[in-house]
């Protein structure tokens, strides 16, 4: 079954992008980013959307699998064919960060999310899901896959034998989660109206603001594992270029990839 969303109920001005999206429903896909970005290299059309009840290889940051209980996750990826540039595009992943947060939280309001670098969602120190943000660029054209995976309706014994602090929306309102169709949705309009304003400066700076007030790594004591190092330090900030800003004695280090954990979490 395919639906359509608009972004906008009115022709957005020329610096603006009016984005529609197209959903397609999976009962199982290997991965949703990459059936997404193997559709794109068919020549699918910007806003597409794929929604599984399951994945048999999703997988995260740093390759790290994605395994949910089928139905019990909202498990989606979004086509774009964005114009920015390339130091640009990490602005995608902070806004499906927001987006999600907001959207979640329209429809569970007594839940307080936030963002831990780079692409997680956390509520009471636990993950509650992430993001992973997947780009191609082909004769200056770049295409972008934004999947994403939220644990909606987990039970306490699926959430207890991922052997790690997870939680799901049902656990942490102690009821039934409002649903993917309705998660999806409120996803959707969210992160419509940002995606519009992501080809100005101001509109960049602002979902880069925006993150900052969500990001809960900010003011945290970190790990930080990376392909050749390893510290420990205090998350400063997040710089313009999404990279996490670490202070260390009296120098601050500048991490764009890597393994970050919050030490008051273990």
């Amino acid at each position: 079954m395919n639906d359509h969303f608009d972004t906008a109920d009115q022709t957005p001005s020329p610096s603006l992008k009016l984005l529609r999206f197209e959903v397609e429903r999976l009962e199982s896909v290997d991965s949703t980013n990459r059936y997404i970005l193997d559709r794109a290299s068919s020549g699918a059309s910007e806003g597409l959307v794929i929604v599984a009840d399951h994945q048999s290889s999703g997988r995260g940051r740093l390759e790290r699998t994605w395994d949910a209980p089928v139905g019990a996750s909202l498990l989606m990826s979004v086509l774009l064919r964005p114009t920015l540039k390339i130091e640009e595009l990490h602005v995608l992943n902070m806004a499906a960060g927001v987006a999600m947060a907001k959207a979640v939280m329209s429809l569970h309001p007594q839940l307080s999310i936030g963002l831990k670098w780079p692409n997680d969602l956390y509520s009471e120190n636990r993950k509650l899901g992430g993001i992973l943000t997947e780009s191609i660029i082909s004769n200056e054209q770049v295409t972008v896959a934004v999947g994403i995976g939220v644990n909606l309706d987990w039970t306490p014994e699926q959430l207890g034998a991922l052997g790690r602090p997870a939680a799901s929306v049902s656990s942490l309102v102690g009821a039934p989660s409002a649903g993917r169709e309705a998660v999806l949705k409120a996803f959707l309009d969210e992160y419509g109206s940002i995606y519009r304003s992501l080809s100005s400066f101001e509109g960049r700076a602002t979902i880069s603001s925006e993150y900052r007030k969500y990001c809960v790594t900010i003011g945290q004591m970190v790990s930080v594992e990376m392909a050749d190092d390893s510290f420990v330090g205090v998350a400063l900030d997040v710089a313009p270029g999404g990279e996490l800003m670490v202070a260390i004695d009296s120098c601050v280090r500048m991490v764009s990839t890597g393994d970050v954990v919050h030490l008051n979490m273990l």
